[in-house]
């Protein structure tokens, strides 16, 4: 796992020293949110889905 964090380090390193990549680096963070706030709605709609049925007598 180290050689991986180290790894890590340099493409950071990169990506710093290049506005261009830094320019995507932010498009894929901002993306990557969007979907993990959508995953989240899901999620949230399947607890109360569960909790609602749980909770029923049929």
């Amino acid at each position: 796992m180290a050689g991986r964090y180290g790894s890590q380090q340099i493409h950071g390193e990169t990506i710093r020293c290049h506005p261009s990549l830094q320019e995507k680096a932010r498009k894929l963070l901002e993306t990557q949110s969007l979907v993990w706030q959508k995953m989240d709605k899901l999620f949230q709609s399947t607890r109360c889905i569960v909790t609602f049925l749980s909770n029923s007598q049929f």
